[in-house]
């Protein structure tokens, strides 16, 4: 049995684009971004300036129902319309299957740290924090972690992305979006829409580059992963940003 699959690429166009730099910095300066976390971490954010960034393989195995864990982390899940479209290419028949398509990036070199646009005491219980950090600049922190990434040689493409995650169904066709870890790494299924993610993130080897993605075909349910003792991660350092946190205790 052999399972064809028609992937339509794009025609892509050099273009131009002019971004008002000071436009730019206003709206940065005005979201309003929050960290959840234990009261334990809360000096290492707001005094040290520490941003502690995991690897995306650490959310997708964190065993926790589904909350900061996301067993499709890094990967665009497509189940189709009532099941996927398969083609026999030795019978000429076409069936639907209950199968699932997916595109997924390099997860053990793609590095998150996750904020969330909205500030509410259930956010907080799904998070088992007692604090929040309230981020009332957000141009400066994004400025001052855009810095450290390019100190670092290493990440490549050397640059940080932000942006609110894109929630998406699982029967929404994914388009180009396959081809683009960029764009897979900053979705979630919709069933995670609730939390409101602002996603920071840069990579190593060029796992953020175009192309850099792998398909398959998943028949039957997602294999059960055994977590690690030990993940990737990057601490980022920026420096004293008390300033411009405001800390919400919830009890």
């Amino acid at each position: 049995f052999n399972v064809q699959l028609l992937c339509v690429s794009p025609i892509f166009r050099k273009t131009t684009q002019w971004v008002d730099i000071k436009l730019l910095c206003e709206f940065e300066s005005s979201v309003k971004l929050y960290k959840y976390l234990p009261s334990q971490y809360l000096d290492n954010v707001t005094v040290k300036g520490e941003f502690l960034f995991r690897s995306s393989s650490y959310f997708r195995d964190f065993e926790d129902e589904q909350v900061r864990g996301d067993v499709y982390e890094g990967a665009q899940k497509y189940t189709g319309d009532s099941g996927l479209e398969i083609n026999n290419v030795t019978t000429g028949i076409s069936s639907k299957e209950n199968w699932i398509f997916k595109s997924k990036v390099d997860t053990k070199n793609i590095f998150i740290f996750s904020t969330s646009s909205k500030l509410c005491p259930e956010l907080a219980k799904e998070f088992t924090s007692d604090v929040c950090i309230e981020f009332t600049n957000a141009g400066q922190i994004i400025s001052k972690l855009s810095n450290a990434v390019k100190r670092r040689k290493s990440v490549k493409p050397n640059k940080l992305l932000h942006g609110h995650v894109n929630y998406y169904k699982e029967d929404s066709p994914p388009g180009i979006n396959w081809a683009f870890p960029n764009k897979i790494s900053n979705s979630k299924l919709d069933y995670f829409s609730q939390q409101e993610e602002y996603r920071f993130q840069f990579s190593l080897l060029d796992a953020l580059a175009f192309g850099n993605t792998a398909q398959e075909i998943q028949m039957g349910i997602e294999p059960k992963r055994h977590r690690k003792n030990e993940y990737p991660e990057m601490i980022l350092k920026i420096g004293n940003i008390k300033k411009w946190c405001k800390v919400h205790e919830f009890t």
